[in-house]
Formats: structure tokens, C-alpha cells, sequence
């Protein structure tokens, strides 16, 4: 696999800005990213996000790429209260701060998976990220609480770019992805807490224009911790 990899990931580099296009067949439900061998889905992810840097219209394969994303990090319903009536669910403060048994096991395999988010996420344009507001989200999310630490600093700078570059229309999702943050904030490792601060401070960015909103979001972020 890595023998093809490397030709591949070259060729594809030649070629960018080339009118090719990214079809379904070329969506993560494809077979090599469920594959058995733990090399074959991490070679798998890297040459899906390699297509993603360089293809040039995503638009055909977002209806595939995003709810495929969702499914392999398992962000459908972190919470676990989908299925509850809005009366039985509970409070902000006593839902879960990190994934306990994440859906793809290994942690390399999430941790190229959160590049592909990254790539994603970039290229996409304004339009296209409000179509998918709530997948893109949840994934970020789903990074944020994975227990692997790099998954999490990844998650942190990729959180910060998003808020920064989406801040208008994150007016509903700042409190649940600074919420996300929890676990990072109480870190062992200190990067990974300054990360997770920064992260936090590019959500009171977004739909918070007034200083007491923001020191209210401030408020009601800190009864998690």
C-alpha cells in the first residue's frame, strides 16, 4: 500500500488544478477506510484527503464525504439524548466530556481522519459549510473529546480556524463546541490546555457580539469544568 501511495499522492500533486472530479466512488464508504488492516484504512484516509486538497469541485461529493465522516467518529449523537424527550434529557453540566470507546479503534486511523476534517473543511466555501453546519460541527466535536491527545490538539487548532473563518453563523454551535473542550481543559499535558483556551476564546467570537453576552457564555462554559 505504501509502495502506491507515494506515486499516487505525487501524480495527484501534478495534476492540481486539472479538471478532474471527485466521485462517489471516491468517498470514505469506500472499502479500504473499514478495512480489517489498520495500514490499509490509515493509507485509505490519507490519499481521500490528498483527493479532497486537490480536486477541483467538492460539490458532487459532500452529500457522501460528510455523512460518511459522521458515522466513521461517531458524532451523529455524542450526547447519547437523541432518542430522549427534550423533559428526560439532562443538564449541559452532566453530559459526557470525552468519547469513551471510539467507533474507529486505532489512533493513528483518528488522528489522519482529523487531518481529512482539517482539508475539508477548508476547502469547502462559506455555502457549502452552512449546508453541513451541523456535520461539520459534530465532527470537530468528536475530535475535541477523543482520548487520544493529539486528536485533541489537532481538534483545538482546527476549532480555531473554523470559528475564525465562520464566526457569523456559529451564533448556536459556539456553546456546544466550546463545551466539547472539557476534557482538553483539564489535560494532563499543558499544551494541550493552552490549546483548548484558545480554542474557547475563538468560540466567545462567534455570536457573541456584546461583552455581557460573552462573559455569560464565559459563565455558563466554566460550570463544566
Amino acid at each position: 500500500m505504501d509502495a502506491l501511495l507515494k506515486p499516487l499522492l505525487k501524480r495527484m500533486k501534478d495534476r492540481r488544478g486539472a479538471p478532474w472530479r471527485l466521485h462517489q466512488k471516491n468517498t470514505p464508504r469506500s472499502g479500504p477506510t473499514s478495512d480489517r488492516s489498520e495500514k490499509c484504512r490509515e493509507c485509505a484516509v490519507k490519499i481521500l484527503r490528498s483527493l479532497v486538497e486537490n480536486t477541483s469541485d467538492l460539490s458532487a461529493a459532500l452529500p457522501y464525504i460528510f455523512p460518511s465522516l459522521v458515522g466513521r467518529l461517531g458524532s451523529e449523537d455524542l450526547d447519547g439524548v437523541a432518542h430522549l424527550p427534550e423533559i428526560m434529557r439532562p443538564d449541559p453540566e452532566q453530559k459526557p466530556t470525552e468519547i469513551a470507546q471510539p467507533v474507529e479503534e486505532s489512533e493513528e486511523v483518528r488522528l489522519q481522519l482529523g487531518h481529512f476534517v482539517a482539508a475539508l473543511l477548508l476547502r469547502c466555501s462559506p455555502t457549502q459549510i452552512y449546508a453541513y453546519i451541523d456535520e461539520a460541527t459534530g465532527l470537530i466535536r468528536a475530535q475535541a473529546m477523543d482520548p487520544f491527545h493529539e486528536v485533541k490538539a489537532l481538534a483545538c487548532e482546527t476549532m480555531i480556524s473554523f470559528c475564525y473563518n465562520h464566526t457569523e453563523m456559529l451564533l448556536h454551535f459556539a456553546l456546544p463546541l466550546a463545551r466539547s473542550l472539557t476534557s482538553s481543559l483539564t489535560h494532563n499535558h499543558a499544551k494541550i490546555r493552552i490549546a483548548a483556551l484558545r480554542a474557547v476564546t475563538a468560540c466567545l467570537w462567534c455570536g457573541a457580539p456584546r461583552r455581557r453576552q460573552r462573559r455569560q457564555r464565559v459563565g455558563m462554559v466554566g460550570e463544566g469544568w
